[in-house]
């Protein structure tokens, strides 16, 4: 590690403010190191934490890396403001010591300042990916198709009638360090939505800029929020948004404000269920993803035969026409199972293309096998498709259960 000011600015700054992070602590300072953008500072502000924080970060021999230690805890919004005020680059990043950035997250962000057509922005900002304290998979927030550019008031408003935060987290962000200069620091006394407050206040010097894509992870501890907190943190954010009104700021309405404290309090409802969710193993909640989907797949096979079976006029006694009516069924089917796992079970995976292709081509020949069966019972019984259908669908839900029992979620469970 080195000292502070022993050579000129970096491009951007990385402050990690911190306070008993053990657990993560090693991993946020590894996903800095890992940039391929270099030409950075890492800057850790210690807030007297009790655990092996201090010596996890000393670990570390990077030139890069600054600590800088509190005596007594300050609070998180004076620790924040240590950093702002030890950071030399032009680009400030404040990075939550529980969260981790993706490996181009500085490359892209650096690139939309460095054009010249984005003079006027002052705040950029990209998707993340919400884990539990495992790592695994929650939900994705914020991801887009395309970069946009939004108008710094006008994100503004957007914030304050809709009550949600569309920048993010700090760790989700990158802003000018001359605009943070007029800003000025970071609240002391509103912890729970310190950060949607400076936006509010860059805000008000330039433009939002939205990164396509995710850029970081957002780490939910499971035992770090609860009910209580989340209602003050929406009592906070309603705060926010009438002083922002009080203020003047982005011509924010009565109306607006109103409809922003409602919202939020429903995002904390919506946000204690995430919380709620975090807290289930993450084997288990792969078990339930794999329950619900293939369970909504068997019942939409279910009711698309039984409508072809029935409205469609063919004739049930034509081995020709029931061929017919299964493979659009089959079609409608397969077509119908890749968007419900593509969308709902694979949609964030990293590197998932090739069990998503396995678990695809895998559907695609049940359904072709349950077709199969479905004929043979019509033809020996003389049965209706959708009658037929009945036992092959039983028995397929029943290799399936086994199949992914003893194959999918056993590799789930043992890592490999």
């Amino acid at each position: 590690m080195k000292d502070a000011g022993a050579r000129p600015g970096p491009a951007v700054s990385v402050c990690i403010p911190v306070y008993n992070g053990e657990r993560f602590i090693a991993e946020a300072i590894s996903s800095v190191l890992r940039q391929t953008f270099a030409d950075f500072e890492l800057i850790v502000s210690d807030n007297a934490s009790t655990d092996r924080t201090l010596e996890i970060v000393a670990g570390f021999d990077d030139p890069r890396i600054t600590c800088i230690r509190n005596e007594t805890n300050l609070g998180p919004g004076r620790n924040y403001n240590r950093l702002m005020e030890a950071a030399r680059g032009k680009y400030i990043k404040v990075l939550s010591a529980d969260d981790y950035l993706f490996p181009d997250s500085l490359q892209r962000m650096v690139d939309v300042f460095e054009d010249e057509a984005n003079a006027g922005v002052v705040l950029a900002s990209a998707g993340r990916e919400v884990v539990d304290d495992s790592g695994a998979h929650l939900l994705m927030r914020g991801r887009l198709r395309s970069d946009r550019r939004i108008a710094g008031l006008e994100a503004v408003r957007q914030m304050a009638a809709s009550g949600t935060n569309i920048v993010g987290e700090t760790s989700a962000a990158l802003f000018r360090a001359d605009a943070a200069r007029k800003a000025g620091l970071f609240l002391d006394d509103a912890p729970y939505c310190v950060d949607m407050d400076y936006w509010f206040r860059l805000l008000e010097h330039g433009d939002l800029y939205v990164v396509s894509g995710v850029l970081s992870a957002y780490r939910v501890s499971s035992g770090s929020w609860s009910l209580d907190v989340l209602d003050r943190q929406a009592a906070d954010v309603a705060e926010l948004i009438d002083q922002a009104m009080v203020r003047g700021i982005a011509g924010i309405t009565a109306a607006d404000a109103l409809r922003g404290a409602r919202a939020a309090k429903r995002s904390a409802r919506m946000r204690n269920v995430m919380y709620v969710i975090a807290r289930i193993p993450a084997s288990h909640r792969e078990k339930l993803r794999f329950l619900v989907v293939g369970g909504w797949n068997t019942l939409f096979s279910i009711a698309a035969l039984w409508l072809l079976d029935r409205f469609v006029p063919y004739d049930p006694d034509s081995l020709l026409h029931k061929q017919a009516v299964l493979v659009v069924h089959w079609v409608i089917s397969v077509t119908q199972n890749f968007f419900t796992f593509k969308l709902l079970v694979f949609r964030s995976k990293g590197h998932w293309l090739h069990e998503y292709l396995r678990m695809y081509v895998t559907y695609a020949a049940t359904f072709l096998i349950q077709s199969v069966l479905t004929l043979a019972v019509s033809q020996a019984f003389g049965l209706r498709l959708f009658w037929a259908s009945l036992p092959s669908i039983a028995v397929i839900a029943v290799i399936s259960y086994l199949g992914h029992r003893h194959f999918t979620f056993r590799r789930t469970h043992d890592g490999r």
